[in-house]
C-alpha cells in the first residue's frame, strides 16, 4: 500500500514539474521574443542617419537582433 502511494506521489509531482517547467520555458520565450521585437521596433524607428551612425543598414536589423538559427527556423517567408 505505501510503495503504490509513493509511485502515485513520485508520477504526481514528476507531472506538476513537468508542467511548472514547461510554463518556465515558455514565459522565458516569450519574454526574449517580446526583447527582441522591442529592439527591432526601437531600430526601426531611428532615421537612416541615425543608423549609419552606429554602423547598421535597415536590412541588417532583423540579422543583429535574431540569431541565425531563429531566422532559419522560422523559414523563408519571402516565398509565401
Amino acid at each position: 500500500m505505501i510503495n503504490t502511494l509513493k509511485k502515485i506521489q513520485t508520477i504526481v509531482f514528476g507531472a506538476i514539474r513537468g508542467v511548472l517547467k514547461f510554463i518556465y520555458r515558455l514565459w522565458m520565450y516569450l519574454a526574449t521574443w517580446q526583447a527582441h521585437r522591442d529592439t527591432i521596433k526601437h531600430l526601426n524607428r531611428m532615421t537612416n542617419a541615425e543608423l549609419k551612425d552606429i554602423g547598421v543598414t535597415r536590412n541588417e536589423i532583423n540579422n543583429l537582433v535574431w540569431m541565425k538559427k531563429d531566422i532559419l527556423e522560422a523559414g523563408d517567408k519571402s516565398n509565401d
